[in-house]
Formats: structure tokens, sequence, C-alpha cells
């Protein structure tokens, strides 16, 4: 699959599957110029990614998606592996919100456990609301205003170096 169809395969996605994050083709070009996007492919389809956001000695991992039909099956697994194999050593912290009890198992076997807002650094925190107050982002979620109190059900899980 090459740039062009992988831009369009995720900006259509992200907007039918995760439309609270969803991924203007610009900001998926710059993720792959950036190095910070990882894809999983299936006979030649997109059937997952992943985002990730640096902040200092932390990284975000932003999003992560596999297909419906592909999930149950190790292939967040295979994600959360090339993501950690692509960062090895580069930057020791990581950490990622999620409400899927699915993802919770796979991440507590990466070494993640939960944490509060309050255990991160404030210039993590400091980055990662300035992240989240871009326009786009809360323009879609307007649009997508029944999906607001998902929101509120993330929790923090971090993997700290050690």
């Amino acid at each position: 699959m090459d740039n062009g169809q992988l831009v369009k395969s995720i900006s259509e996605i992200s907007k039918k599957e995760i439309p609270l994050l969803y991924y203007y083709p610009k900001e998926v070009e710059r993720a792959i110029s950036d190095g910070r996007l990882i894809t999983v492919c299936e006979n030649g389809k997109n059937i997952g990614f992943g985002f990730w956001h640096s902040y200092g000695n932390w990284i975000e991992l932003s999003t992560m998606y596999i297909a419906p039909e592909f999930r149950g099956k190790g292939y967040l697994h295979k994600l959360i592996d090339a993501i950690r194999l692509k960062l090895q050593d580069k930057i020791p912290n990581l950490l990622l919100f999620t409400q899927a009890p699915q993802v919770v198992r796979v991440i507590e076997n990466f070494g993640f456990g939960p944490a509060s807002l309050s255990s991160l650094p404030f210039s993590v925190l400091a980055k990662l609301i300035l992240h989240r107050l871009n326009l786009r982002r809360w323009l879609s979620y307007a649009k997508h205003m029944k999906n607001i109190p998902r929101v509120f059900k993330t929790r923090l899980y971090v993997r700290r170096a050690s």
C-alpha cells in the first residue's frame, strides 16, 4: 500500500470508526513523515494502525485501532509490539488512555499499569492538554456529542522506565 492509499485508508477508517479522533489527511501525512505511525496489514489491506506523540521522555500511544473483524486475533499485541520495537530505548516512558478491557489485558502484558494524571510530570500533563485543545478535535467533539460521555470513562495507563 503506498502512502497516498494509506492516508486515504486511515482517514476513512478514523472518520467512520473513531469519529472523536478523526484524522485529517494532512495529519496522517505528517505522522508518516515524522515516523509516528505503524500500520498492520493483512493481504495488502490496512487492518490497523497506531499513532503516538512525544512529550519529552514520554510517549503517548494516542490511537491504536484494529478493524472489528480482526479483533481478538492477536493483532493489537502485534501492533503494540511493533511500536515498542520502533521506539526501543528512545523514549523510556509510555502512556495511553483507554476504556476497553481487551486493550487493558494486552497492555498489562507490556508492563502498563493504571495511573492518575497527577502522577505525570507537569510538563507532560501540560503538553497532553495543549494537544487536546486542537480546534479540529473540539469541532469533531461537537459533531459527535453523543460520544462525549465515553471520554470520561477512559483511564490512564503508564509504563515507566525501569
